[in-house]
């Protein structure tokens, strides 16, 4: 099974409260790691395309992430919000087979 992250992924940080969190991923990485240590095959994800990102997100949301973070943390919806280092990587790129939500 392919796994595609990037170490861009541990600087989106959305506060202490919020269950998202470099030491989730952290954790996440590592449990599959361990459950599977032969079975998966790591890629880097490569930067998200503004047309890929289209297809999965409107134009307001892509254009709100992508702002200039000015302020440690900015609420994008009621349980979303973008650090400084959110926007490194915005998007994981489409992978054939995948749904829409795990793109």
């Amino acid at each position: 099974m392919l796994v595609f992250t990037h170490p861009a992924c541990l600087e989106h940080n959305p506060g202490i409260d919020h269950p998202e969190s470099p030491e989730r991923l952290r954790a996440v990485i590592s449990a599959l790691q361990d459950a599977f240590p032969h079975q998966l095959q790591w890629r880097e994800a490569p930067a998200a395309k503004l047309g890929e990102l289209s297809a999965v997100h409107s134009r307001e949301l892509i254009d709100n992430i992508l702002q200039v973070q000015t302020a440690p943390l900015r609420r994008i919806d009621l349980d979303t919000f973008a650090s400084s280092g959110s926007a490194a990587r915005p998007s994981m790129p489409p992978v054939p087979g995948w749904p829409r939500s795990m793109r």
